[in-house]
């Protein structure tokens, strides 16, 4: 019994098989996550011509209803509002990617300020594209950009309880 408390003692705690698949999902995702934000801001502006030209070409009077609900007036205006507010939209995203990234660092150590850090780091560009795009961003399929997130923020919070050091 004496060896026991001994080696557990000695023997760092890990996190649970649940929170070591969230955070490795988290480090894969922020790579990711980098990546997609200079992708975004170097060719937001090839992204908004081309949705301009598109949406005016005779192709689209043709192409089924679901193709249309891609390129319709509220796309190329959200195309445009991503053009223009391209360097805060890439900064928050940055900005909020780095906190993800750090805070799984954090929750693999089980450290409780972690959760917070992803959480701000999650929610941030969330709001970002909100202020910036508007509530068309997430019109359509978009939604998706809501419920990763929101699914992700549910799994973290069970997890939450095993994250007891400061």
């Amino acid at each position: 019994m004496e060896q026991n408390n001994y080696d557990a003692l000695l023997m760092p705690k890990k996190p649970s098989g649940m929170l070591n698949v969230l955070t490795l999902l988290t480090l894969i995702g922020s790579g990711f996550g980098f990546i997609g934000a200079i992708w975004n801001f170097i060719n937001a502006d090839k992204a908004f011509a081309e949705m301009s030209k598109l949406k005016n070409t005779p192709e689209m009077e043709d192409a089924p209803s679901f193709v249309k609900a891609f390129v319709n007036e509220d796309a190329v205006k959200m195309a445009e509002a991503m053009m223009e507010n391209k360097w805060p939209i890439m900064l928050i995203t940055l900005m909020g990617c780095a906190l993800c990234f750090v805070g799984a660092l954090y929750m693999r150590k089980l450290k409780k300020q972690g959760y917070f850090l992803w959480l701000v780091g999650e929610v941030l560009p969330v709001i970002s594209s909100l202020i910036f795009v508007g509530f068309n961003v997430f019109g359509g399929m978009g939604f998706i950009g809501l419920l990763f997130p929101l699914a992700m923020i549910i799994l973290y919070t069970v997890c939450r309880k095993e994250l007891t050091e400061a």
